[in-house]
């Protein structure tokens, strides 16, 4: 499997935001949570859970050096059909 022939910029990635997105609508959820019934523990893990959540998706896409397929029987490319693909 070869790596990604074009560069753009990391803002521009679809994965990043959509990462972005998610991590803030977690964090809102545990806000309201935090602001109704006060700051526990468990509200601090799983902000943390989220946060490191959000760094991992960003640092995946960041680093990614190759496409990626889908399960034969999947919706998407398979291997096969990937393999194929002119790119």
């Amino acid at each position: 499997m070869g790596g990604f022939s074009r560069q753009k910029n990391f803002l521009s990635s679809v994965t990043f935001w959509g990462a972005v997105l998610a991590f803030l609508e977690s964090l809102k959820m545990l806000v309201l949570e935090a602001i109704a019934n006060g700051m526990t523990t468990e509200l601090y893990f799983d902000i943390a859970i989220a946060f490191v959540g959000f760094i991992m998706s960003v640092y995946g896409r960041y680093s990614a050096d190759s496409k990626v397929y889908t399960p034969k029987g999947y919706p998407g490319r398979d291997k096969k059909r990937y393999s194929e693909q002119i790119l």
